[in-house]
């Protein structure tokens, strides 16, 4: 049938240098793996708190877009349109990282909270007619800015400072009031 070959036959059992081979290969896989965690686990938390600072910076940008328009449409003056602004903000933005309530009694605690910061950066009307406004109808028009503090999982040097990223969102919105 087959002619028997001169080629040398395999030992099948491990010898001691395979078995020393083997253990210097799992010690090695262990080295690279305790090198290479720290990195993982840094990418892995800095991927983290990218996606909570976005949730955050997009719930603000919401809730001062919001605020704008309310204060706009319904603020009688810049106090006013702050009242109104903070109310709104406060209100949407509770859930995110860095929020903090007032010390009154709720809701008054949620409703005047102390961060995010929220200031009204400019409030004017209008009842000139060049704008299309009048004196039942004045054009209202309000910026809103909001601040709040965001802390990381993880302090990243060169990245916070003082162990915070700070998140801004500002909007502005003009509207003719007194319109149904």
């Amino acid at each position: 049938m087959f002619p028997l070959s001169a080629t040398p036959v395999r030992e099948t059992s491990p010898t001691s240098a395979t078995r020393r081979r083997a253990r210097r290969s799992r010690g090695q896989s262990v080295a690279e793996f305790a090198l290479l965690l720290p990195v993982m686990l840094a990418f892995l938390g800095l991927t983290i708190d990218f996606a909570r600072v976005f949730q955050a910076w997009i719930t603000l940008e919401s809730a001062t877009r919001d605020a704008a328009e309310y204060a706009a449409t319904n603020g009688t003056s810049s106090s006013d349109a702050l009242t109104k602004a903070k109310k709104t903000i406060c209100l949407q933005s509770q859930n995110i990282p860095g929020f903090l309530r007032s010390g009154l009694t709720p809701p008054n605690d949620v409703e005047q909270c102390t961060r995010p910061t929220v200031t009204v950066v400019s409030w004017s009307t209008s009842t000139s007619g060049v704008d299309g406004a009048s004196g039942n109808n004045p054009i209202a028009t309000v910026t809103i800015r909001a601040t709040v503090p965001f802390s990381p999982l993880f302090a990243y040097p060169f990245l916070t400072q003082n162990g915070t990223w700070t998140v801004t969102s500002q909007s502005t919105f003009s509207v003719a009031q007194g319109r149904s």
